[in-house]
């Protein structure tokens, strides 16, 4: 059995670990459930996101961790020349797909322009649409409105995205929680991995982590150390029977496990 892990809002916020989160890892392994950590942060690689785990889960390795940047290079082809409007786990995953990352201050003709959370301005924005409205196709790591951090809650990357859209009138392909390519990689990468299949999924964003609960047809613990208030919980839970509410992922993990435990009637 297999729980989807978001991360930032859950684990961490910003580079700070949340207090409860080793112990809810902790407890979540000795339940005996395999552990896929799923993240539309599109920032880091994958290996950096597993050494950032390990002072949480030992286990981890990169093959557990499914970013949206991953996903977003599978809506590229590997022939396409593209150019990555975002940090450095963008630019890998395309390069391992096996696509041409062009320089985006002078790129000549490009097939495609991808989109991850960078520290974007005016000029990165118009050199963008620019691609688009030539015909780039567009692709978005996510669109994530916000994202917590410690000094609170910053823009994400669907703000740089729907600048970019309104310029060109233009709608991205998107490739992070909760849209079908994810979907459907996230299931690819457990049998891969040889894990069950997801029973749950724990994370602090209603239109990402709970949308993408309900595509899985599993278990929504949502926890309230992230960007969701307790209105907008309690509102969700009333409409949504499959929702556990959680203070924190450790109070999130006991509920899977107490669940997990109960006699079936």
């Amino acid at each position: 059995m297999t729980v989807v892990l978001d991360l930032d809002g859950v684990l961490w916020r910003g580079r700070t670990v949340l207090e409860p989160a080793p112990a809810a890892v902790a407890l979540l392994r000795a339940s005996g459930h395999d552990l896929l950590y799923v993240t539309n942060n599109s920032r880091e690689t994958p290996a950096t996101v597993a050494e950032r785990l390990r002072v949480l889960d030992p286990k981890a390795t990169p093959d557990d961790v499914v970013t949206s940047s991953m996903v977003a290079a599978q809506l590229c082809e590997p022939t396409d020349r593209v150019v990555a409007f975002g940090e450095e786990g963008v630019v890998e995953a395309l390069r391992q797909r096996g696509c041409t990352v062009l320089d985006a201050a002078n790129p000549g003709e490009c097939d495609a322009v991808v989109v991850g959370l960078h520290d974007f301005d005016y000029d990165s924005v118009a050199r963008a649409a620019r691609l688009v409205i030539g015909g780039a196709r567009f692709i978005a790591a996510n669109v994530d409105p916000q994202y917590p951090t410690e000094d609170g809650v910053m823009p994400g990357n669907g703000s740089v995205v729907a600048a970019i859209s309104v310029v060109a009138g233009v709608e991205p392909l998107v490739a992070g929680k909760p849209h079908e390519t994810m979907v459907r990689y996230l299931l690819h990468r457990c049998v891969e991995r040889g894990f069950g299949e997801p029973v749950a999924v724990i994370g602090d964003q209603l239109a990402t982590d709970g949308e993408l609960a309900l595509a899985l047809d599993v278990t929504f613990a949502l926890v309230l150390t992230g960007v969701t208030t307790l209105d907008q919980a309690m509102y969700w839970a009333r409409n949504h029977h499959e929702t556990l509410l959680a203070h924190d992922v450790h109070a999130a993990a006991e509920a899977l496990d107490s669940r997990a435990t109960e006699p079936s009637r």
